[in-house]
C-alpha cells in the first residue's frame, strides 16, 4: 500500500510541475508584463507628442532640442532618487512618470520660451539667457513647488489608498525636482552657447530647397502666423472682458455650479470595470450535491463557454479548498481585444444571458479581484449572534439589492438546507449513567471521522494510520442501537439510553468576524450603472433609515466597498492638505497673504473640466480619476502663476493695472498654451488607453485633460477679471492692517 501511495504522489507531483504550476506562473505574470509594457509605451508616446508640441510652438530644432533635454534628464534623475528611497519599478511609479512627462518640460518651456522672446527682441544669446531666466525664475520655482506641495503630503496617507499614493506621489516629486534644476541651469546654459548668435523669425526665413523641409517650414510659417493672430485676438477679447469683470466672474461661478451638478450623474466607484480579457464563472448547486453531479453540470457550462469565438481557453475547478463538493469555478481567458468585437464587460453580459438556463446552479459571472484578496468588488457583512434572525435580515437585504441598478449577480454566503444528523443528549440521563458530553462527542468523532493513534514509518518517511468505522457502518441513525460510549468509570454505555438522534438541516458554513457570526452579501459593479457609491448610499439609507437592523445586529462594508469609503476620506484629506500647502508656498514666495488667492482661483475652474469630461465620456470617479483630480491642484496653478507673476512684474515696472494685464496676456499666451498642450500631449496616451492593460486607467487621463482645458481657457479670462478686485482688497488690507 505504501509503495502504491508513494508512486501516486510522485506521479501527481510530476503532473503539477509539468503543467499546472507552470501555467499558473505564466498566467500570473502575464497581467504584470502587459501593464509594465503598456506604461512604457505610454511614456514613449507621451515624450514624442510633447516634443512635437514644443517644436511647433518654438519653430526651431535647436530650441526644441534644448527644451526636450529636460525629459531624459528628469526621468533618469528620478530613477536615481527612487533607488535611494528604496522604490521599485512598478505600475504606480511608471504611471507617475508617464503622467509627469508633460510636467517635466513645463519649467524648461517657460524658461526657454522667455529666452527665445528676448532673442527675438535683438539681444545676444548669452544676455537673453541671463535676462530671460531672471524674469521667470520666481514663477518657475513657484509652479514646481506647488506640484510638490500637492504630492509630498499625500505620500503619507494611510491604508490601502495610501499605498497607491505613496510611491506615485513621491516619484512625481522626484522628477519635478530634477526638472526644476534642469530648467534653471541646463536650459539657460544651452541657450547661451547653443542657441546661435541671433534669431530670425520663421516668418522671415526663406523656404528650404529640400522638399520635406520645405513642407515642414510651410506648416511652421502658418502656425507662426496663427500664433500672432491668436495673441492679437486674445488681447482684443480681454479688453472687452475687462469692462465687464462681474459678468465673467458670475459666468465662471455658474459653470462651476453646473459641473458640480453633473457629478450626480457620474458613477462613483473604487476601481473602474476591468477590461483585461479575463473573468470567472462561479457555479453553486444545493449543499450535499455529490462531486460527480457538480462535475457534470460544470462541464456543460464549460462547453458553452468554449464554443464562444471570443474565448481563448478556460480552466475548470470542481470543488474548493473548503471541501465543498457543490461548488465549481471556471476561469475564462478571452482572445486579444484586436481579434474580437466585444469588450470584457459586454461579453460577460452575453454570457449571463446564455447561462440563464442553468439558474438552478446559481451561475455568477464575476471579475477577478486584484485588491480584496479574491473577494468580489461589493461586499457587505450582516453581523449578529442570533442565527435565525441573522438569516432573516440577510435575506431581506439580499432581496432589496437584487434590483439595484448599481449591482450585478447579487449573492449571499448563506446556503440553507445542508442535511445533517444531530445528537440530542439528555443531560440528566447522561449524568445518571456517568457520561460527559465531551466524551460522547469525542467517541462519535472517532467513529465517523477516525483517529490517528499510530504512524507507519518507512525509509525515513511517516504515514498516518487512521482508524474508523467501515463506510457501511457510519450511518449513526441506522446503527444507533449498537453504538456504545465510555462512561467515567470505564464501562461502555449504549448511546440510545441517554441521547436521541434526529435529522435536520443547517447552514453549510458559519462565518465569524471578531467571534461574532455574519452572513456576507456580495456583488459585482454594473459597468454602466451609477457605481459603488450609489450602492453604498442605498444600503446606508435602507439599514439606517428605512429598515434599521434589530438590536444586537450591525453591518460593515469590507473589501473594495470599505476601500472606497477610505478613498473618499483620503481624497478629501489630500485635497485639503494640497490647497493649504499651495497657499503656504505661494504666500512665502510672493510675500503676500492676498496674491495666492488670485492664483488659486483656478482650482475650482480645473475641477469644472474634470467633472464635465468624465460626464461626457461616461467615465467614473474612481481611484485613478481622483488621483487625477488631486494632480490638477498642482498643475492647474502653473498657468495662473505664469500670468499673475508677469502682471506683478509689469506693475512694479511702472505700468498701470490694465496695461500690465494686457501686456502679460500678450507675452504669456504662448508659454501658457505651450505648457498646456505639452501636458495634454503627455496625458493623451493615458486617456486613450492603448490596450486592455491601460483601459482601467483612462479615467485619470480624461479627468486631467478636461481639467487642463477648462483651467487654461478660464484662466486666460477669469484671472484677469478677478485680478482688479483682489488687488483692491490687498491694498485695502495694507491700509487697514
Amino acid at each position: 500500500v505504501a509503495d502504491n501511495v508513494k508512486k501516486k504522489i510522485e506521479q501527481i507531483n510530476q503532473e503539477i510541475k509539468s503543467q499546472g504550476a507552470l501555467r499558473l506562473v505564466q498566467d500570473g505574470a502575464k497581467p504584470i508584463r502587459a501593464n509594465v509594457a503598456d506604461v512604457n509605451e505610454t511614456i514613449v508616446i507621451g515624450i514624442v507628442l510633447t516634443i512635437i508640441v514644443v517644436f511647433f510652438f518654438l519653430s526651431s530644432i535647436r530650441s526644441t532640442f534644448i527644451t526636450s533635454l529636460a525629459l531624459p534628464n528628469s526621468l533618469l534623475g528620478a530613477f536615481i532618487l527612487m533607488a535611494v528611497a528604496g522604490f521599485s519599478i512598478n505600475i504606480m511609479t511608471l504611471l507617475a512618470l508617464s503622467l509627469a512627462v508633460g510636467l517635466l518640460v513645463d519649467d524648461a518651456i517657460v524658461v526657454r520660451e522667455n529666452i527665445f522672446r528676448h532673442i527675438e527682441m535683438g539681444k545676444s544669446a548669452k544676455q537673453a539667457s541671463l535676462d530671460g531666466t531672471k524674469e521667470v525664475l520666481l514663477a518657475v520655482i513657484a509652479t514646481t513647488m506647488t506640484v510638490i506641495a500637492v504630492f509630498g503630503p499625500i505620500g503619507f496617507l494611510q491604508g490601502v489608498v495610501g499605498q497607491f499614493f505613496k510611491q506615485f506621489g513621491f516619484t512625481i516629486c522626484f522628477a519635478m525636482l530634477i526638472s526644476l534644476v534642469d530648467a534653471i541651469t541646463m536650459a539657460p546654459m544651452m541657450s547661451a552657447y547653443f542657441a546661435g548668435k541671433g534669431h530670425e523669425s520663421i516668418a522671415d526665413k526663406e523656404l528650404s530647397k529640400n522638399f520635406f523641409m520645405r513642407f515642414i517650414e510651410k506648416i511652421l510659417k502658418k502656425f507662426d502666423r496663427f500664433q500672432t493672430w491668436l495673441e492679437d485676438t486674445y488681447v482684443k477679447l480681454l479688453e472687452k472682458t475687462l469692462h465687464r469683470p462681474k459678468l465673467i466672474l458670475f459666468a465662471a461661478a455658474g459653470v462651476f455650479v453646473f459641473s458640480i451638478f453633473l457629478t450626480k450623474y457620474v458613477p462613483k466607484t473604487f476601481l473602474p470595470p476591468q477590461d483585461n480579457g479575463e473573468f470567472v464563472v462561479g457555479l453553486d448547486l444545493p449543499p450535499g450535491t455529490s462531486l460527480e453531479k457538480m462535475d457534470s453540470v460544470a462541464k456543460e457550462v464549460d462547453v458553452i463557454l468554449r464554443d464562444q469565438k471570443e474565448v481563448k481557453q478556460t480552466v475548470l475547478t470542481v470543488g474548493n479548498a473548503n471541501g465543498e463538493s457543490n461548488k465549481a469555478s471556471i476561469f475564462v481567458e478571452m482572445v486579444p481585444s484586436k481579434f474580437r468585437d466585444l469588450n470584457t464587460s459586454e461579453f460577460k453580459e452575453q454570457i449571463r444571458n446564455k447561462l440563464k438556463v442553468f439558474a438552478y446552479a446559481n451561475p455568477v459571472v464575476k471579475d477577478q479581484d486584484k485588491v480584496g484578496g479574491g473577494a468580489r468588488p461589493f461586499t457587505l457583512n450582516i453581523i449578529g449572534t442570533n442565527q435565525a434572525q441573522l438569516e432573516k435580515e440577510a435575506k431581506f437585504v439580499l432581496d432589496s439589492l437584487k434590483g439595484n441598478p448599481a449591482l450585478l449577480d447579487v449573492d449571499t454566503s448563506f446556503r440553507p438546507g445542508k442535511p445533517e444528523i444531530q445528537i440530542d443528549i439528555d443531560p440528566i440521563k447522561a449524568a445518571e449513567l456517568g457520561v460527559l458530553n465531551s466524551q460522547a462527542g469525542n467517541e462519535l468523532r472517532a467513529l465517523v471521522e477516525g483517529v490517528t493513534p499510530a504512524v507507519f514509518r518507512e525509509n525515513g518517511r511517516e504515514y498516518d494510520v487512521r482508524i474508523r468505522l467501515n463506510e457501511s457502518q457510519r450511518d449513526i441513525k441506522q446503527f444507533l442501537p449498537n453504538i456504545r460510549i465510555p462512561s467515567m468509570n470505564g464501562h461502555l454505555t449504549y448511546l440510545r439510553l441517554f441521547a436521541e438522534v434526529k435529522e435536520a438541516q443547517g447552514p453549510t458554513t458559519i462565518n465569524r468576524q471578531n467571534r461574532i457570526r455574519y452572513i456576507q452579501i456580495s456583488a459585482d459593479i454594473a459597468p454602466k450603472g451609477p457605481g459603488m457609491g450609489a450602492a453604498i448610499a442605498d444600503i446606508k439609507k435602507l439599514l439606517d433609515v428605512t429598515h434599521p437592523l434589530p438590536s444586537g445586529m450591525s453591518y460593515k462594508f469590507v473589501g473594495q466597498a470599505e476601500n472606497f469609503q477610505e478613498l473618499l476620506v483620503n481624497i478629501v484629506v489630500a485635497m485639503g492638505l494640497g490647497i493649504i500647502f499651495i497657499y503656504m508656498v505661494l504666500a512665502s514666495l510672493y510675500e503676500s497673504f492676498i496674491i495666492p488667492f488670485t492664483i488659486m482661483l483656478v482650482l475650482p475652474l480645473a475641477a469644472c473640466g474634470a467633472f464635465i469630461a468624465l460626464f461626457i465620456t461616461q467615465g467614473s470617479l474612481d481611484l485613478f480619476s481622483m488621483i487625477g483630480c488631486v494632480m490638477l491642484l498642482g498643475i492647474a496653478t502653473k498657468n495662473s502663476i505664469i500670468l499673475v507673476d508677469y502682471i506683478n512684474q509689469s506693475m512694479h515696472a511702472g505700468l498701470n493695472m490694465k496695461e500690465a494685464i494686457l501686456k502679460a496676456a500678450k507675452n504669456r499666451l504662448r508659454p501658457i498654451l505651450m505648457t498646456s498642450f505639452a501636458l495634454i500631449a503627455g496625458m493623451l496616451p493615458v486617456a486613450i488607453g492603448l490596450n486592455e492593460a491601460s483601459k482601467q486607467r483612462t479615467s485619470m487621463g480624461i479627468a486631467i485633460i478636461g481639467g487642463l482645458i477648462s483651467s487654461t481657457l478660464l484662466t486666460l479670462v477669469v484671472i484677469p477679471a478677478a485680478y482688479e478686485y483682489v488687488e483692491r482688497f490687498r491694498l485695502w488690507g495694507n491700509r487697514v492692517f
